[in-house]
């Protein structure tokens, strides 16, 4: 294996554990407020911090050049991690706000 397949590999498995780390975060965040915790929302919490950093992994190289240099790729992966982990839960009571109040619901 040509040593740059090898180092697209451990940048793709060094993205996806910084991605994991947010979602543990996030899961430890809501433990630690005593919140009710469901194994489904535990699920998706890790898969959409594991989704967006994935994403930003694979956006990095196109957008280098448009970045501050002390923005690495993993201090990119990690924000976008856990900044569209937040993100996903701002649109979801957003739109359920929106449709509650649309079906006579408050």
């Amino acid at each position: 294996m040509p040593l740059q397949h090898q180092t697209d590999y451990v940048a793709l498995l060094g993205a996806l554990i910084i991605s994991s780390v947010s979602g543990l975060i996030s899961i430890g965040r809501q433990i630690l407020k005593q919140e009710r915790v469901s194994k489904l929302w535990i699920v998706t919490e890790y898969a959409s911090a594991l989704l967006v950093g994935y994403l930003a992994y694979d956006l990095y190289p196109v957008i280098k050049g448009s970045l501050y240099a002390w923005i690495t790729e993993p201090i990119f992966v990690v924000t976008a991690a856990h900044i569209g982990s937040r993100m996903f839960h701002y649109l979801e009571d957003a739109l359920r706000a929106r449709f509650d109040s649309l079906n006579g619901r408050y």
